[in-house]
């Protein structure tokens, strides 16, 4: 409306909170529909309307950056508008946030002055440096590269009916494409 200080997208109609949040299971249940494992990506955001009164704020838990960034892309966006149209009548524009409560604006270039390299970073950080009880042993350099070995666990593996087959290093490029996505 006039006097607002975001001007809404041009078609972009006024939300209802109330009606927002009311209607989020359905969009959610809607992206179920199609495609499950992206459904999970919705259960635990917060739905509000943006300061603008048109914009759909969806807002992360601060800890998965990760999937708002999945949700951010193309076909995921697109599948998100197709379940809001199916829930509301139309799509409102979207805005994903990570971390819930008000709007978090977005950071101004110069807003930090430089931190102080000498600083404390206790003193930073507001709290108290814990020396370690047990340091642990110096190594030789040639040991120093290798991790450490994993603890062992004693009757783990027994107590669940499992057996060890192979230890398999992990690689993170087999683990980017999401499976689902390549069957559709």
């Amino acid at each position: 409306g006039a006097g607002a200080s975001a001007a809404p997208p041009a078609g972009a109609r006024p939300l209802d909170r109330a009606q927002v949040k009311r209607a989020w299971p359905a969009v959610v249940a809607e992206i179920r529909r199609h495609k499950k494992s992206r459904a999970a990506w919705f259960v635990s955001v917060e739905v509000d309307v943006d300061d603008d009164g048109h914009t759909l704020r969806i807002e992360f838990p601060s800890d998965q950056a990760i999937t708002l960034s999945m949700a951010e892309k193309p076909e995921s966006m697109q599948m998100l508008r197709a379940a809001l149209s199916h829930a509301f009548g139309f799509a409102p524009p979207i805005r994903f946030q990570l971390g819930r409560g008000a709007a978090v604006p977005l950071p101004q270039p110069d807003a930090d002055p430089e931190p102080d390299p000498d600083a404390d970073p206790a003193d930073v950080l507001g709290g108290e440096v814990i020396p370690d009880a047990d340091p642990a042993p110096e190594q030789p350099a040639d040991e120093a590269s290798a991790p450490p070995p994993p603890p062992e666990q004693p009757g783990l593996l027994d107590s669940l009916g499992a057996e060890e087959i192979a230890d398999v290093p992990y690689e993170a490029d087999e683990y980017i494409s999401d499976p689902e996505e390549e069957e559709s």
